[in-house]
């Protein structure tokens, strides 16, 4: 609850502050009040969209060189953006994937309904889940353990050719939490911080689906295969742990470190010139504006 009310407080206020700041530009400048309060929304809600994707590029940058020094043998410090290059090696027994029943020691898995068409086309997830096994990360200079239910990035940890056939079995022999209990869920997955945990939601009854129209999609990390490990780091516990409301959550990107890295930079960059741009923008037309008034 603390993640959800951090998130709200920050997103609001950042776009509070921006906004109360070009009206007062724009005061200042002689335009009308109810045309520097207009402009002000709208420019302010820009503004801080901004910011938000520079603040992203230079969070992926520092995870950026905290991966190359992983690379190079360097041990994690404490706190956010911590790295580790390794393979998730199970503390215990293996997880089954869903939808395909192979060994695994983390999965996501996301089942949508694609109804209606045109402007009445909608899509309606129908079942979601998440898990976890006990797992210790391996490296180049120790063990290290996973005690928070990491996010998986869809990039580079998606399952391919799976079968309806084999995602209609899982549903129907699996037992869900009804949708109302997914706010619950998402907290209590959030404060997890045994690394132990499973999670299935659906949103209807499996009799109800439409099979031919729905799409489906798997995340997973197999035992001892090549992963990094992004996070909020603690060293005392060697481990990645639960993360404070203003950190982001943990996140396993699969596959091999130097493409990795050249991914997370590439998005950086990305990022830092949206973020300019957008920002750019945003003064240029608050220029305009007090210009004509």
């Amino acid at each position: 609850m603390n993640r959800i009310a951090y998130g709200c407080l920050l997103g609001l206020g950042g776009w509070l502050i921006a906004g109360v700041a070009i009206a007062f530009y724009l005061r200042r400048m002689g335009a009308a009040p109810d045309a520097s309060f207009g402009a002000a929304v709208f420019l302010g809600l820009i503004f801080w969209a901004g910011v938000g994707l520079l603040y992203s590029a230079l969070r992926g940058l520092r995870e950026w060189w905290a991966l190359r020094a992983a690379l190079v043998g360097g041990e994690p410090v404490d706190g956010a953006g911590a790295v580790l290059v390794g393979t998730l090696q199970p503390r215990a027994t293996c997880l089954q994937a869903p939808f395909d029943g192979e060994e695994c020691v983390a999965y996501a898995y996301k089942v949508q309904l694609d109804s209606g068409s045109g402007r009445q086309r909608t899509i309606t997830t129908c079942f979601e889940g998440v898990g976890l096994a006990p797992c210790t990360i391996a490296t180049a200079v120790g063990y290290f353990r996973l005690l928070t239910v990491a996010e998986l990035d869809p990039g580079t940890t998606s399952s391919t050719n799976l079968q309806r056939a084999q995602v209609e079995r899982y549903v129907r022999v699996t037992t869900f939490q009804p949708r109302t209990q997914s706010a619950s869920e998402l907290l209590r997955r959030w404060d997890d911080a045994d690394g132990n945990y499973r999670s299935d939601i659906a949103a209807v009854s499996p009799e109800r689906v439409d099979w031919a129209r729905c799409t489906f999609s798997q995340q997973v990390v197999r035992p001892d295969s090549p992963v990094c490990v992004i996070g909020y780091f603690s060293a005392a516990q060697r481990a990645f742990v639960v993360p404070p409301a203003w950190a982001a959550a943990t996140r396993i990107l699969g596959g091999r470190p130097d493409a990795v890295a050249l991914a997370i930079a590439a998005t950086a960059r990305s990022r830092l010139l949206w973020g300019f741009v957008l920002i750019g923008v945003v003064l240029a037309a608050a220029w305009a504006i007090a210009r004509n008034s």
